[in-house]
């Protein structure tokens, strides 16, 4: 037995020493000693690899490449030892999770920790961490009883590991083995293996070990004949204490303690000092020697640029863009293979789906060497889901992730239909699974309508993919329910996968992502079954004969899913690889990227991690208890990664940062790039941008893959058409562009963006009536939606596009309530023959409670009896339908206007018929809708019909609004009721009194003190004043409010003037020489007949130029704005039309305010 070190610095060749005197041994005989070769585990298949790619080998059978576990599992198959049942991490951590749950409420420092995600896992490893370092559960509790007393956070932090430390040794017992164990074990049974008795062993690409792997080290030593150990190290530096290969020297002096205790012979050291991997590379090799010696004098010569690079980013992206770039130029120039090349990162977190995404558009092969966590591929996404469903109650959002694993039987575009169903009627729970069909639909509230033909096939689809989509989940849901075992929850589940065949779909999905050249992705679903059925077998193992609720099963299987991290080998021979330093063990690569050297990152600052921090470490090290390294001792780690990363590559090297992140913020460069600066001043930087700059030289480099280039040239022809000089390399493009055949329909759709102005053409007349229906029929808020912006009128109308429906209340939904609750009230009013003016305050709360009481459960699926929120919400309204009815109520008192009808339907079907037009080709236009309540008053010659529009919020009637056609209800309404009462009431003239809003709220009255319940009902009647306008007649003012003599009616627009308060009082008639409107407040909202005549024939005329609008096609983008106010700022379609004023052709239309008059003049203009 023997023992030799094998020392140099990085790229002197240690590991290729190693290969090349195995391969010489294997060219000398395939039979003899074993060459054993242990490497880390991430190395063991590019070891494999190397050695089997050995030109003239008739085999490698003699050599074998092993990790540490590797290295267990093959002589515990030799020499046996391995009959305990094997638990590995996953199962550890399962097992952890459990005994959390169980041991909490006894936790003195981690009881609320426990319950975080991922402390299962931080749990388990601190205790590996404990076993690797060779710490007992002995030597932990009895450092605790020499402590007893101190009170300190430390020990009861201590106290809580030693529970589940205790648990888990417990459990393990005689049955198990844990993976931390298996190096003890290992050691125990090395002296027995005959393949160890007879074996060269090489130990290469590790720069430390635990004490676990230094104690099989050292059974290795006295069993093996020849141990050969390689450390990359100078050996003038192995007495320095804080060096750059400080770590690799106490890795280098303990073997040789080890060596020395067991009296192995030291054979002398191989030094390696010749620079193998920097042969002819003048300024690489200078890096490597002197990036760490401040004393070392800058280096100035030429051919820098050859050797290492330093590009600096506008931001990520263009960073990753051009190294994708840079990649394409080296493989075309120097004709090299994507397999020599290389990436390395500090950390992937900002680069993963950048280098993804813009490798895959450069179709540039890559492999990313890291192991993947599989927390959300959908078949773990479909366990955990499948088991909340249960655990929930059925829940949305379990449901749906289940159903969109694409696992579930049940096609996506059905998905998104009963997706949309359910959303729209709040389903959950029990209504799931019952047989009864859902028969949830729209329906006017109050009323029972028949299930239309059409309804029923959509609800009798619904159903079936409703049964289709949970059909295994039922039989699942009662295997689970008279389940009590772990073991019976999990063959549960089990079967739940195989009913839905999920092997099949897996092999399926792996098929086609290979056909696509997605070839990471085809290997992660070959694998994930595997992996997840392991977790299935490691838990029956564990606790399958244990009673767990779902609810800690549940826990138990997320904290092994997060312990999963899936492990790829590389799918093809050629592709760049892209590492994490610190993992990776990519090496000999003709040129490396080293990215992301930004402040922070490389050298990385080291955070404390686990359960104990670097003062507790340290204590416990005084203590003779010795665990890994804290962050001080991490800082040399960074150091000796830093120059990993520098020394990989053999010919070029290049560091990139960026400038900013995603959000613009700025970000520093790493001291690395400073100190590159330093060693080389002829160094000179590249600067990158997202876009090319204009300058030739540079915007060459822009010139890459064709796609790529493609969206270049785009931005570049932009600002040669704003007038902007490009570069002629542009036109070069641009002309080669016009030369490739296969590009010309791409080129085109570019060219065509140029000239792209976001506006649409208006749609042929002949397709446009065939689109809005013959006859013409529309709703008078249609037409106020054409005005507001033609477009939305056609996404509404035209194209029928529809926000998606959701369960919950919305101010449409309680403006339906509200109007349904007193059309209810009104109606019982007139059935009783009781008038409005005769209820008294609790005639009218209990008239209120019945009709809310009876209509709450009909609103949208019963939505107001389904939370504790919404039940209170019913208190509101019933407060608000209640202050209503008494406003009301005190309304009819003060005046002789008596309601007519409610909710009065006009057009095909209605109550009244409809306003119909002839636009100026002939066609008829019919105006349909409903007014919500026609009032009357009669004199001996006279009939005054006012309307009355009920609004939740605080609508009011603005003639500018009006008069643009924004606001065309209460006028178009008053018209069709004054038509439709001239025909009825033959012996009257028929006078219109007033349109008006009334507000349905229960305002809160502010007051400085106490006020009286009478004071109160006279502010809330002011608050609650209708608004809109009223014919200017005091006559008809007092017929709307006989209570005011004079001032500011508390209930309609309007107030008396002295002068009209006297002619009340005197009773006398209005001489010829005195003006209606001289009676009333200035800002009184009244109109003379005249001007409603004028109002009328205008709103007419405007209705038909709206229709004929719609009608000859006009769906131009073009909102409004008045006063700050724009329909965009409501409208459901903006990612529809895309409208941006910053752009060409997007203007809004300015509405001009004008006063009254000037309106009135405009409108009398109009008609003549």
């Amino acid at each position: 037995m023997s023992l030799r070190f094998i020392l140099g610095r990085a790229g002197s060749g240690k590991t290729t020493y190693c290969l090349d005197k195995i391969r010489e041994k294997l060219h000398t005989s395939q039979e003899g000693n074993n060459l054993i070769l242990l490497v880390p585990e991430q190395a063991t298949f590019q070891m494999e690899m190397e050695l089997a790619k050995t030109p003239d080998l008739n085999g490698i059978i003699r050599a074998q490449v092993f990790s540490f576990n590797r290295l267990t599992w093959k002589i515990l198959q030799e020499v046996g030892g391995g009959s305990k049942v094997h638990l590995s991490d996953l199962g550890k951590t399962m097992v952890i999770r459990k005994f959390l749950e169980q041991r909490k409420e006894e936790f003195q420092v981690f009881r609320r920790a426990s319950e975080l995600p991922g402390f299962a896992e931080t749990m388990g490893a601190m205790i590996s961490e404990l076993k690797l370092y060779q710490i007992s559960l002995e030597e932990i509790k009895s450092f605790l009883q020499e402590k007893r007393g101190e009170d300190s956070l430390l020990f009861d932090k201590l106290k809580d590991l030693t529970l589940i430390y205790e648990d888990l040794e417990k459990y393990l017992a005689d049955t198990y083995i844990d993976t931390d164990d298996y190096l003890n074990l290992l050691a125990e049974k090395i002296h027995l293996s005959p393949m160890m008795k007879k074996a060269e062993i090489w130990i290469d690409e590790f720069t430390g070990f635990t004490p676990q792997e230094l104690k099989v080290i050292e059974k290795i030593m006295v069993t093996a004949p020849e141990v050969n150990i390689t450390l990359t190290l100078d050996p003038a530096e192995i007495d320095q204490e804080y060096g750059l290969f400080k770590t690799t020297a106490n890795t280098y002096k303990r073997i040789l303690d080890i060596a020395h205790k067991t009296g192995t012979p030291i054979e002398k050291p191989l030094l390696l000092d010749n620079l193998f991997r920097f042969q002819d590379r003048t300024h690489l090799s200078y890096l490597e020697r002197n990036f760490y010696k401040l004393e070392a004098e800058p280096l100035i010569e030429d051919g820098i640029a050859e050797e290492i690079k330093i590009v600096c980013a506008q931001n990520r992206r263009a960073e990753v863009e051009w190294v994708a770039r840079y990649i394409r130029k080296l493989c075309i120039d120097q004709s090299l293979r994507y397999r020599e090349i290389g990436i390395l990162l500090r950390d992937f977190e900002n680069y993963d789906l950048l280098l993804e995404t813009i490798f895959a558009d450069n179709e540039i092969p890559y492999f990313v060497d890291r192991k993947r966590p599989i927390a959300h591929h959908p078949l773990v996404e479909l366990i955990r889901s499948a088991l909340e469903i249960i655990e929930e109650d059925w829940s949305y959002e379990a449901i749906f992730r289940y159903l969109k694993t694409d696992l579930a039987n049940i096609s996506r575009s059905d998905v998104d239909l009963l997706e949309n169903y359910v959303i729209a009627y709040g389903i959950k729970g029990s209504t799931w699974y019952k047989e009864k069909n859902w028969s949830y639909r729209k329906r006017k509230l109050g009323l029972e309508e028949k299930v239309k033909d059409q309804e029923q096939k959509e609800l009798d689809y619904i159903n079936s993919i409703r049964f289709e989509a949970i059909k295994e989940l039922k039989v699942f849901q009662e295997k689970i329910k008279n389940s009590t075992t772990t073991r019976a929850k999990v063959e549960a589940l089990f079967d739940l996968l195989i009913d839905l065949e999920v092997p099949v779909k897996l092999k399926r999905w792996a098929v086609l992502a290979e056909e696509q050249g997605r070839l990471e992705k085809a290997r992660e679903h070959s694998q994930i079954w595997d992996e997840s059925i392991d977790l299935l077998d490691q838990l029956v193992e564990t606790m399958g004969d244990e009673e767990l609720s779902l609810a800690n099963l549940i826990k138990i299987i997320e904290a092994g899913i997060d312990n999963i991290k899936m492990g790829l080998i590389p799918p093809g021979l050629d592709q760049v690889v892209i590492g994490s330093l610190g993992r990776s063990r990519i090496s000999e690569l003709k040129v490396v990227f080293v990215i992301g050297v930004e402040d922070g990152v490389l050298p990385a600052r080291p955070k404390a991690e686990g359960l104990l921090d670097d003062l507790e470490r340290a204590y416990l090290k005084e203590m003779g208890l010795e665990l890994a390294p804290g962050t001080r001792e991490k800082i040399f780690d960074e150091q000796f990664l830093v120059y990993q990363a520098l020394t990989r590559t053999t010919n070029i090297l290049v560091l990139s940062y960026p400038l900013a992140d995603e959000e613009g913020k700025g970000l520093r460069p790493s001291m690395v790039i400073n100190r590159v600066k330093e060693l080389f001043p002829n160094l000179v930087e590249e600067n990158v941008g997202n876009d090319p700059s204009g300058d030739s030289s540079l915007d060459l480099d822009f010139v890459s893959h064709p796609d790529k280039t493609l969206g270049k040239l785009g931005i570049k022809l932009r600002q040669a058409r704003e007038g902007l000089a490009i570069s002629p390399v542009w036109w070069e493009v641009y002309r080669w562009y016009l030369d490739q055949p296969e590009r010309q329909e791409r080129l085109g759709q570019l060219v065509k963006g140029l000239f792209q102005e976001n506006q649409v053409q208006a749609i042929d007349p002949v397709l446009a009536k065939k689109l809005y229906g013959n006859p013409f029929r529309l709703s008078i808020s249609r037409l106020e939606k054409f005005n507001a912006c033609p477009f939305s009128h056609f996404t509404t109308y035209g194209l029928a596009l529809q926000e998606r429906e959701v369960y919950s209340l919305k101010l449409p939904d309680l403006g339906q309530f509200f109007h349904s609750a007193l059309e209810h009230f009104a109606q019982k009013l007139l059935d009783t023959n009781r008038d409005w003016g005769q209820l008294n305050k609790k005639e009218c709360w209990e008239l209120t409670n019945t009709i809310v009481e009876e209509l709450a459960p009909q609103l949208q699926s019963e939505i107001l009896l389904s939370t504790a929120r919404y039940r209170y919400l019913t208190g509101k309204f019933k407060k608000t339908v209640n202050r209503a009815a008494i406003t009301l109520a005190e309304h009819a008192r003060r005046g002789k206007f008596r309601p007519l009808a409610l909710e009065v339907a006009f057009g095909p079907g209605g109550q009244m018929p409809g306003l119909k037009l002839t636009l100026q080709d002939g066609t008829v236009m019919e105006l349909a809708g409903r007014i919500d309540r026609l009032d009357g008053c009669q004199s001996e010659d006279k009939f005054f019909l006012r309307v009355i529009d009920y609004k939740s919020g605080n609508a009011g009637l603005d003639m500018v609004e009006v008069f643009y056609g924004l606001k065309l209800q209460l006028i178009t309404y008053l018209d069709i009721a004054l038509n439709y009462a001239q025909e009825l009431i033959k012996d009257k003239e028929i006078v219109p009194a007033g349109i008006l809003y009334f507000h349905l709220q229960d305002p809160i009255i502010s007051s400085a003190g106490p006020l009286a319940e009478d004071k109160i009902d006279a502010e809330i009647l002011k608050e609650l004043k209708m608004q809109g306008l009223v014919l200017a007649d005091i006559d008809v003012f007092q017929l709307q409010d006989n209570e005011t003599k004079d001032g500011w009616s508390p209930i309609i627009p309007a107030g008396l003037k002295k002068e009209g308060a006297k002619l009340l009082q005197e009773g006398k008639a209005l001489q010829e020489d005195m003006d209606q409107l001289d009676l009333f407040y200035k800002d009184s909202k009244i109109m003379t007949l005249e001007q409603i005549e004028v109002l009328r024939t205008f709103i007419r005329n405007s209705l038909i130029k709206g229709g004929e609008k719609i009608l000859e096609g006009d769906v131009q983008i073009s909102p409004y704005q008045f006063k700050n106010k724009t329909p965009c700022s409501y409208c459901a379609f903006q990612a529809v039309c895309q409208f941006d004023p910053k752009f060409s052709g997007n203007d809004y239309r300015e509405l001009k305010a004008l006063s009254k008059e000037e309106i009135m003049q405009e409108m009398m203009k109009a008609e003549q």
